[in-house]
């Protein structure tokens, strides 16, 4: 899994280069900070790397959870958005409508060609108008607890 990260790292600020100038020796990286740090660490490595190699100066931003959203917001209102960029799949149709993102079928047919197949239902929300914009980094399910204590304090049963 790690290498299918890195891969599609690699693979989408190779893709995004076509939208910055040539003179440019800069570019922005923005991810969510994962609470992984051997993961967040090494997607910075490989960044980094890839732009030693391409003569890219390349700038992390990491970000929250609760920051992510606003920081697209204003970056989309003041037109400064990263080169490359971590989204929520559920916004990718959103930017897809505000003219933000380019379609990545091909990045997503080869990645799947070196690390198999992906689900469709992971692949379903970064999807609009029957186009990929953007590959999916890792899978996260939410889940519920219960706390026994209080359900003994209200004379509940544990479900």
């Amino acid at each position: 899994m790690r290498k299918l990260l890195v891969l599609a790292l690699v693979v989408m600020l190779a893709v995004s280069i076509t939208q910055v100038a040539t003179a440019a020796k800069e570019m922005s990286l923005w991810h969510l900070r994962l609470f992984l740090n051997d993961v967040n660490t090494e997607l910075d490595r490989a960044a980094v790397e890839w732009g030693k190699q391409n003569g890219y100066d390349v700038k992390i931003t990491l970000y929250n959870y609760n920051d992510g959203q606003q920081r697209y917001i204003a970056g989309i209102e003041t037109n400064t958005t990263p080169c490359v960029g971590e989204i929520w799949p559920a916004t990718a149709p959103r930017y897809v409508a505000m003219g933000r993102l380019v379609e990545l079928d091909d990045l997503l047919a080869e990645l799947e060609a070196v690390n198999g197949k992906l689900r469709g239902d992971v692949v379903k929300p970064v999807m609009a108008k029957g186009k990929v914009y953007a590959v999916p980094r890792y899978i996260s399910a939410g889940g519920w607890f219960i706390r026994s204590d209080k359900f003994q304090k209200y004379g509940l049963a544990d479900p």
